[in-house]
């Protein structure tokens, strides 16, 4: 599985890689490390409108999300955060971690933007310093 961060993002992630088809318990934990060390993380398909949809949206918030782009050839990818195991389908995809927490797809964040909800969450995660 070939894990890739977007180019907006400022740390440098090339340890990322690996060349297995197929998830492993290695990417597992490297993707565990990612949700738990940033406030928001989008796992998103290389070149997919909805992860830039979810990406611009968490931007005019102030929210600089990690976006990590997972390539078309993996079918499921599996992330562990803490004691829960998530294996997300590609057609799941964007799906959000906030505060090292499953947060859910875009219709989530959509919805929390639109009744008031995802700023408090933000600010709670340490995403929003005001």
């Amino acid at each position: 599985m070939k894990i890739k961060p977007s180019s907006s993002s400022t740390s440098s992630l090339s340890w990322l890689t690996s060349s297995s088809p197929k998830p492993s318990s290695l990417s597992s934990k490297r993707s565990n490390i990612l949700v738990m060390e940033n406030a928001v993380v989008v796992f998103a398909r290389r070149g997919c409108c909805m992860g830039h949809v979810a990406k611009r949206l968490l931007l005019t918030h102030g929210v600089n999300p990690l976006v990590v782009e997972i390539d078309e050839e993996d079918d499921n990818i599996i992330i562990e955060v803490g004691q829960t195991t998530v294996n997300i389908n590609k057609e799941k995809l964007p799906v959000m971690f906030i505060g090292g927490k499953l947060f859910g797809g875009l219709e989530n964040l959509m919805a929390a933007h639109i009744n008031g909800d995802l700023l408090p969450t933000l600010r709670q995660a340490g995403a929003l310093w005001l």
